[in-house]
């Protein structure tokens, strides 16, 4: 936990995904847990517990199934103990502009 840590006060954005050594972000069924391990696994829950929102493309969570961000007792017991909501807020990342109050 300790290697993920940031300075909370100050913003901050953190990339994180698995990719093959040939750069495919997926494996041959189209989904992307074929290519990631125990480790990636461990290391996606611990930047999920510490991060304040997780973003996902459109396209990935309608592929992939998203629903709401839940992490588990542990670790939200961890987030409420560190002055975090329970879990993570889901941002959607789409070239649309849906659920927004701007004016065309």
């Amino acid at each position: 936990l300790a290697a993920y840590a940031t300075d909370p006060g100050a913003p901050w954005l953190r990339v994180n995904f698995v990719t093959t050594l040939d750069g495919a972000v997926t494996a041959a069924d189209g989904f992307s847990a074929g290519i990631s391990d125990e480790a990636d696994k461990r290391v996606f829950g611990l930047l999920r517990m510490t991060c304040d929102a997780l973003m996902v493309g459109a396209g990935t969570l309608r592929h992939e199934g998203y629903g709401a961000i839940r992490l588990g007792e542990r670790r939200e017991d961890w987030r409420v103990a560190h002055g975090l909501p329970e879990n993570p807020m889901l941002v959607i990342v789409s070239r649309t502009s849906w659920g927004t109050s701007a004016q065309p």
